[in-house]
Order: C-alpha cells, then structure tokens, then sequence
C-alpha cells in the first residue's frame, strides 16, 4: 500500500506541470523577470526583490532562481514546467518529514498536493508562493530533527529558514516559532550539534547578511492604530489553502460544484486537530510528537502576532509560510478518523483542481486582474503585435492588460521581434483605457 501512495504523491506533483501556457501572468511575475534581465545584463546577483505593500524589499531568491534559468531559456512556459515541479518535489518532500514525524499515514500527504490553491500557486511565476515549499522544508526538517536527531535535519531546516528570509517577510511568524521552540525546549538535542549550528549561523550570515543590511536601512512600517477586523480568526483560517473554499479570490465568483463545499472539511479537522494537541499536551513527560504539537500551537500563536504587527488580513498567499502547520494538525485529526473521510476529501479537492484547470483552458483565463488572460494567450498577443509597425497606436480594452501592460512588454523582451523593423526591442505606443502609471516606467525601458 505505501507503494501505491507513493504513485499518488509523484502524480499529485506532475499535476501543476501540465498545460504550463495555462498559467497566469499579470504584474509581479513580468516584474520580477524584468529585474532578472537587468540583473542579468549587469552581470551580478540582484540584491533585494519586490517592494511590498508595507514600503518594505522582499528578499531577492526568487530572482536569483530566474537568473538562473535565464541564462539557458527565455522560454516562460518552461519556467511554469521547473517552477511547478521543483515547488511541488519541495513541499512533498517537507510535508513527508513533517507525516514522518507525526506518525501517520503517507497517504495523507495527498491531501495538501491536490489542493487548488496549491496548484495555481505552484504555477505562478511569483516570489510570495515559494514560502509553500521552503516552509514545508523548514518545518519538516525540524520535526524530522526532533524526533530523530540527526546533522542533515538540521541543516535542511536551517537552510529552508534562511531561504524563506530571502524570499518574503510573511515568513517570520514560522521562523520565530522554530527559534523559540528550538531556544527554550530543544536545547540539549541542539548541544550535540553546536559546531554544525555554528557553521550554519557563518552560513546564514553569509548569505543573508547584505539583505538584512538593506532592509535595516528602509523605514520600518508603524504597527495599525488598531487591529484589523477578524484579525484573531484569521490565522484559524489557514486550512483555506488546503481546501477551495474562497477560489473566488481569483475568479470573482464561486467554483458551485458540491465539490467545492466537501473541501472545507479542512477546517473543522485542523481546529479538531489543534485541540487534540492541546489536550495532548497536559501528559507528561512530553514526547517528539508532543512537542512538534506545541510547535504547531506555538506557530500559529506567531501567526497571530504578525496579524496584530501587520494588519495582514484577507488575501489567501499571507497563509503561504504557514500552511504545513495546518496540514499537521489536520493530519492528527485524519489519523484518529476513519479511512473514507480522508478518501472523500482527496477526491474532492481532485474534482475541484480538474474542473478549473479545464474551466481555466477553455476559458483562456479571465480578463481581471486576480488571474487575467493566461500566459499564453499573451505570449500570442505579444508575437502578434510584433508584426505591426513600431509607430502604431493599439487601444487595449482588457482590463488586466490596460492596468499592467508591463505583462506583454516583458513577454517582447525576452522573444523580440526578428521582422524587418529594424530593431531588437521595438517600442509599441499602446493607448490605455485603463490607469496604469507604475507600467509606464516598465515600458520605457523597451
């Protein structure tokens, strides 16, 4: 039987990688690759990401990545392909330390692997959504260290935490509960291994040390005069990832099948899951599985505080850092229930994912910006244009394209134009029916 969950783990993770022209495009991801060319062209690393909504810099891994694969393709629809699979390889693989030292069952790892949100965040070629993986790791190599000890568990937890410091700052919740845990309760497994930990800490000094530079200098955002409404339930949200429940998120209205509504079962059973592990924690002396409890308790208590810190509230990737957590607790429930209700739902959040990868390939995507046209259908956009005259005028009526035209600009640099225009990179005067004045800046480059 493990043989046959092991197939439905590798066929979940293949699932994101087809149809990769399906993926969307809108305004971080041709951002992000436009830093990526720059970098590139300068010949060095990028050193900071994306400004956030808080005035902050993210972390600059993901461009890191994309200038990786930008030296040996400008194909985007590829980059679908590697990103998806090495995101969903990363959180099977932290999600199956986190089953392993939880004591269950491997088939539950399907569950989390074929939940919508995972797959269209895997596809996104975006930065927020590599905190699915590396958090997963971080979490996994952790729980994997606390319930067997071991040099490589330790190194991996450290190295995905110091990656997740890199990519985005929702991250910090998962990374403080792991430090404090490890700090007040782990301390003697932590001893036999202080030379490692001080390699590590050079290591994660090394390679963070000039982004925490930067960011030390950037004006730090004053917590909100008050806190947000439904601030306290949101981090109790966080089985929305592990379910389909809100997917109008991204297509401005619901998917309606029964489906969609048999998916939310994640909730009750990750709270059902928080309290057996709370109640659990009442005997002692605690085990390595009571303890990984506490730490999943304890790293939704962080995910509180941020809330209060940020004001974060509402949009489905702040639970992106965190969403092993829930899975844990929802597998402590699943491991006390029958076997037909984790069959029910693995085979409603497979419904749920078939029918909007369809519904999204039939439809070329939406002409909002929560997901907009798909790459590519923009990419055939983009080729058509070239064959106008530079000096032409096109009015774009699609909201998504009128309010981000950076998305077909970047899709022009990196397949430019060979027809007898003359030049590489051929400007195209674009009418806007839209306001989009951050794009303009984009445009002129090209």
């Amino acid at each position: 039987m493990r043989r046959f969950a092991w197939l439905a783990v590798a066929a979940a993770c293949l699932l994101p990688a087809l149809l990769p022209g399906d993926a969307p495009w809108i305004n971080d991801e041709p951002i992000l690759i436009l830093q990526a060319l720059r970098a590139n062209q300068r010949h060095e690393l990028a050193r900071v990401g994306l400004q956030g909504t808080h005035a902050l810099h993210y972390g600059p891994l993901p461009i890191w990545l994309y200038q990786g694969f930008l030296l040996v393709s400008h194909d985007v629809r590829a980059l679908v392909v590697v990103r998806a699979l090495l995101v969903m390889a990363g959180s099977a693989a932290g999600l199956w330390l986190l089953a392993r030292a939880l004591e269950v069952s491997p088939w539950l790892l399907v569950l989390p692997l074929l939940s919508p949100y995972l797959w269209i965040y895997s596809r996104e070629i975006w930065d927020n959504t590599f905190c699915l993986p590396l958090g997963a790791l971080a979490l996994g190599g952790y729980a994997q260290f606390l319930s067997r000890p071991s040099r490589w568990a330790l190194v991996l937890a450290a190295l995905a935490g110091a990656a997740l410091l890199l990519v985005h700052l929702m991250s910090v919740a998962l990374l403080a509960a792991l430090l404090l845990h490890a700090l007040f309760l782990a301390r003697p497994k932590l001893w036999s291994y202080r030379w490692t930990l001080l390699a590590l800490a050079v290591a994660a000094a090394v390679i963070c040390g000039p982004y925490l530079l930067l960011l030390a200098h950037e004006r730090v955002p004053s917590p909100p005069s008050s806190p947000p409404p439904g601030w306290w339930s949101f981090p109790l949200l966080s089985p929305r990832l592990l379910s389909a429940q809100g997917f109008e998120y991204f297509f401005g209205g619901p998917v309606w099948t029964p489906a969609e509504l048999v998916t939310w079962i994640a909730f009750p059973l990750t709270w059902l899951g928080a309290l057996w592990s709370a109640l659990s924690l009442r005997k002692r002396p605690w085990s390595a599985r009571q303890e990984l409890m506490l730490l999943l308790l304890l790293a939704l208590a962080a995910d509180e505080a941020l809330v209060l810190l940020t004001g974060a509230v509402g949009h489905p990737h702040y639970y992106n850092a965190i969403w092993a957590v829930a899975a844990g607790l929802m597998w402590i429930a699943l491991d006390r229930l029958p076997s037909f209700v984790p069959l029910i739902q693995g085979c409603a959040l497979l419904a749920v994912t078939a029918v909007l990868a369809v519904r999204i390939h039939l439809q070329g995507g939406t002409r909002t910006d929560h997901y907009g046209p798909t790459l590519g259908n923009q990419i055939a956009l983009a080729r058509a244009l070239d064959e106008y005259d530079p000096r032409s005028s096109v009015a774009v009526g699609v909201e998504n394209l009128a309010r981000f035209p950076q998305s077909l600009s970047v899709l022009r640099a990196l397949d430019p134009p060979t027809t007898t225009i003359g030049r590489p990179h051929a400007r195209l005067f674009i009418t806007y029916l839209g306001q989009a004045p951050d794009a303009h800046a984009v445009l002129r480059e090209y």
